[in-house]
């Protein structure tokens, strides 16, 4: 099955830490989270209307992402990508990047793809990102939610 043609956006946050909770409370577990360290946080969501399938399009995103020298190394005084700081990368699922305000206050998601072709795109975009942080050797923590 071919991915219905697709834009990511992804909106891309230094981190020293951040924990993100996955799951809400259960009755006797209680809520789940995950947690990264020094990094990245990346929020990502998919529109319709791009020129190339969406898996397509969630791998190259994820190759811009994780190369962006966004972050400052101290012992080189550069800007570093994730990939070459070995830092954290928490991926976000943030469908309300796509939303547009209406008249009033309420927002229209209209142009973000279906939830049920978003899933799988997601799931695209992660395993692009940890194939990528793969073939560079990346020794820092992948979490998503």
């Amino acid at each position: 099955m071919t991915s219905p043609n697709a834009l990511v956006r992804v909106v891309m946050q230094q981190a020293l830490s951040a924990t993100l909770e996955v799951d809400p409370e259960a009755a006797e577990e209680g809520a789940r989270y995950v947690s990264v360290g020094r990094g990245v946080i990346l929020f990502v969501a998919f529109l319709k209307g791009g020129q190339v399938g969406g898996d397509e399009a969630a791998m190259r995103a994820a190759k811009a992402v994780l190369g962006l020298r966004l972050s400052f190394d101290e012992a080189s005084g550069k800007r570093v990508s994730v990939l070459e700081l070995n830092g954290d990368v928490l991926i976000v699922p943030q469908a309300s990047l796509g939303g547009k305000v209406s008249k009033g206050k309420s927002i229209q998601y209209h142009g973000n793809v279906a939830r049920e072709e978003a899933k799988p795109l997601y799931g695209r975009f992660v395993q692009a990102c940890q194939d990528t942080l793969a073939e560079q050797g990346h020794r820092g923590a992948l979490r998503f939610g």
